[in-house]
């Protein structure tokens, strides 16, 4: 009779050892799902995220282009009012713009012949 308690109590021990094994594999398997649920949502945040990013860059960069067209314009109109300025000047003081175009290559001439010595 001893021995068939002994058996009894190794078959309760081994099905408590087995239950506490499928327990530990069932907790071990939740566990799992659980981080894979936390990894896909931390990669669904930072790919949203860097997407944020790239819009916001594409946004400026769109904004910086704009503003640098916008002032190359000014800046192409601004240069034909100077020019059509300079040549109306000149066609009205034709002496005047000799005199001072002469006076601007003697003051390089001047300048060139010292940088020689």
């Amino acid at each position: 009779m001893a021995d068939t308690q002994i058996r009894k109590n190794a078959d309760d021990v081994r099905n408590t050892v087995k239950g506490a094994i499928h327990n530990l594999e069932d907790g071990a398997v939740h566990l799992a799902q659980k981080a894979q649920r936390a990894a896909d949502r931390t990669v669904d945040k930072a790919a949203s995220f860097a997407t944020d990013l790239a819009d916001e860059a594409t946004e400026r960069g769109r904004k910086a282009a704009d503003k640098a067209a916008h002032y190359a314009d000014e800046a192409a109109v601004r240069g034909k009012k100077a020019a059509t300025y300079a040549v109306r000047e000149v066609k009205d003081h034709p002496l005047t713009a000799v005199a001072i175009a002469a006076g601007i290559g003697a003051v390089v001439s001047l300048l060139l012949l010292r940088r020689r010595d």
